[in-house]
């Protein structure tokens, strides 16, 4: 069981160009199943046993769209939200230390914490709940727990994690490995040893302080020396922690840096439960097409209407005919139109630089 549970909702997640903005990214979107992203995070936190607080970290300029999606949760989820906004991104390892002081200044200095993602896909409630069980009793042993998810085939888009000796219901972790080419990949999956790094952890405030001090001082440091006290606004029923000037300046300084690179990567303290759930991260339209077969949002109006066409993904706010065409992705959201190879929604980063660097912010 864990005390507090922290849900990262900052990034943009360009790979999910164009239904992914600035002023809507990623974790705001539903994938077709009714809510979105973020709903289905704090919804699956909300159901943990124990009833764990739960902290949200965003940035600030998605504060509103974060507290429209979450009072539509209901009373009794919102109350027990605080969200903790970001006065820039930082990736997540100051992201988890700004939850993690927010919780000690609160009195809970050293209650065990899950820290997921806002925009991953997991299923069921209950395996999850028994992975999470199983992390958090690891964590009371002082480590750093990372679920690893058991590869299904030679991915080079996520991180690895080497499994080493068992410890209780999990291993110690052996070693971090980036995103290895296809070869590699290859290799990882058919040795047996390596997982997927999901980027989820349970981990107690304390030990991830005093990893921070050995391995990221600068992080450290500038989280310990926060001095100014927290101060909230509820809107509809969310507190919402109200951006300080010398958290503007903690911050302006803070490097960007993920745990695993701050942390992880390092640490002797690191170790691993297996998923037994089902996670998708959403990284990807390849991906959410194939979490999400239909494609579109619910009540979003969709027409598809094919002839020859097979294989074929969909995600649209406007009626699509496709003819003679396989193995597609057309994507229309916000007005503009995406058209991908299934296998290639990759390239969509390459596209969004392409954007950026034509100076067209008003499509990003």
């Amino acid at each position: 069981m864990v005390d507090s549970v922290v849900i990262l909702a900052g990034g943009i997640g360009q790979r999910l160009w164009p239904a992914s903005t600035q002023q809507w990214p990623k974790q705001f979107i539903d994938p077709g199943n009714g809510r979105s992203l973020l709903q289905a995070s704090v919804m699956r936190a909300a159901e943990l046993d124990g009833r764990p607080r739960i902290l949200v970290v965003t940035h600030a300029d998605h504060v509103a769209g974060a507290v429209e999606q979450i009072a539509v949760l209901g009373s009794d989820v919102a109350g027990r939200v605080t969200i903790l906004p970001e006065p820039a991104g930082r990736n997540t390892a100051p992201a988890v230390a700004y939850a993690t002081t927010y919780l000690e200044r609160d009195g809970i200095d050293d209650g065990k914490i899950l820290v997921l993602a806002a925009d991953h896909i997991i299923t069921p409630q209950e395996q999850f709940e028994q992975d999470v069980n199983n992390a958090a009793t690891i964590a009371a042993d002082e480590y750093l727990v990372v679920f690893g998810v058991k590869p299904t085939r030679p991915e080079t888009g996520y991180g690895y994690i080497e499994a080493g000796e068992r410890y209780g219901p999990g291993f110690l972790v052996r070693s971090f490995r980036e995103k290895p080419d296809l070869m590699v990949a290859e290799k990882y999956v058919k040795s047996g040893r390596y997982y997927w790094n999901s980027g989820m952890f349970v981990l107690r405030s304390r030990i991830y302080h005093e990893e921070l001090s050995e391995y990221a001082p600068e992080i450290r440091s500038g989280f310990a020396g926060f001095t100014a006290a927290f101060r909230f606004k509820e809107r509809q029923g969310i507190q919402v922690a109200e951006i300080a000037d010398e958290l503007e300046e903690v911050y302006r300084r803070m490097p960007k840096i993920s745990v695993d690179y701050a942390v992880m990567e390092s640490s002797r303290r690191a170790a691993m439960v297996e998923a037994g759930f089902e996670w998708s991260d959403v990284g990807s339209w390849d991906e959410l097409s194939k979490v999400n077969a239909g494609g579109g949002e619910p009540g979003a109006g969709k027409l598809v209407f094919q002839a020859d066409s097979r294989n074929n993904f969909v995600h649209s706010e406007l009626p699509v005919a496709i003819c003679g065409l396989d193995n597609i992705m057309v994507v229309v959201r916000n007005g503009m139109v995406l058209v991908c190879r299934k296998g290639a929604s990759q390239l969509v980063r390459d596209v969004v630089t392409q954007i950026e660097r034509a100076g067209h912010d008003d499509l990003l």
